[in-house]
């Protein structure tokens, strides 16, 4: 599984590198790559992705806010769907002990969980305005990643989960351009999500169990948002193609699609912009079959009891 692999990676980095929430996920697809499953990490284009939204806790200001770290590009080829979930990534440099909490922005955490339509602050970035509610029964459209010592050798450990199982200690009130973060405690579910989704993954393990079996995100149904989806991959394929001549990801993708893809025309000279974009593209009824022969069930995340 995930966990060990990943951790072993982590120690053998090159000396120097620097760690942050970003590279963690970049080592994390390279290990979905050393896989049967096919992963591209797509890096950043241009500065951080801010879209502005009406606020309900500025009581319908217009805030200005990134929109997430990263973003989550699924495919399933034996549903085929394809998914997508917006990220927001965090490295908690603290062991987590029995009650996760995390320092969040406020604005930030309201965006993700109310899901309203955008604006992109920037021309450059081709943010659909409706890429948090395009799919609105499902609340894996955006969510956060948290990774997180998980002792005190270095080990790391990862959890996932949508913002409404994150609330704050305090109430959200006196907050201003400066003073808008908060610390917000997981409140651990007593269900993970249902069968076509999940929201919280409480380890490493069970988010590559569930990111691979095509249950993290929700699926781009209508043919206007595909078209607008197939558009940037194909935009940023560009990119990955000047990086890896290899096969990758997108190249999937984009052959599933070809009704679609052949018919839109991308000018690779404008210079337009992306958050950092993790593509995978999965089988989730092969990946399920082999999991139960070598492992049987995955065990779920329970919270330690605290001694008295």
């Amino acid at each position: 599984m995930m966990k060990n692999t990943f951790n072993a990676m982590l120690k053998n980095r090159p000396k120097g590198q620097k760690v942050n929430e970003i590279y963690l996920f970049r080592l994390m697809a390279r290990y979905l790559n050393q896989t049967a499953i096919k992963c591209t990490f797509v890096k950043q284009i241009h500065a951080q992705y801010y879209v502005s939204y009406n606020s309900n806790i500025l009581h319908g200001q217009s805030k200005r806010v990134e929109l997430g770290d990263l973003q989550i590009f699924t495919y399933d080829r034996s549903k085929k769907e394809l998914r997508i979930c917006t990220l927001q990534a965090k490295y908690e440099k603290n062991i987590f002990r029995h009650h996760p909490s995390i320092v969040l922005n406020v604005f930030q955490w309201e965006l993700l969980k109310d899901r309203p339509l955008v604006q992109a602050i920037s021309k450059k970035y081709p943010v659909p305005s409706n890429i948090l509610n395009f799919n609105f029964a499902y609340k894996s459209i955006s969510a956060y990643g948290i990774f997180f010592l998980e002792n005190a050798i270095g080990n790391v450990d990862f959890l996932y989960t949508i913002p409404e199982f994150l609330s704050s200690k305090r109430p959200l009130i006196n907050l201003s351009r400066r003073r808008n973060k908060r610390t917000f405690q997981f409140n651990c579910p007593r269900k993970y999500g249902n069968g076509n989704e999940k929201h919280v993954s409480g380890n490493m393990n069970m988010f590559e169990k569930d990111l691979l079996q095509c249950k993290i995100g929700a699926p781009v149904i209508k043919k206007d948002d595909l078209k607008l989806i197939i558009t940037l991959l194909k935009y940023m394929n560009v990119q990955v193609k000047k990086e890896n001549d290899e096969q990758n990801a997108i190249d999937l993708i984009l052959a599933e699609y070809k009704d679609i893809s052949d018919d839109i025309v991308i000018d690779d000279t404008v210079d337009i912009g992306w958050s950092p974009a993790m593509v995978v593209v999965t089988d989730s009824l092969l990946y399920t079959s082999q999991v139960f022969q070598r492992y049987g069930e995955i065990e779920p995340y329970r919270r330690p009891k605290v001694r008295s």
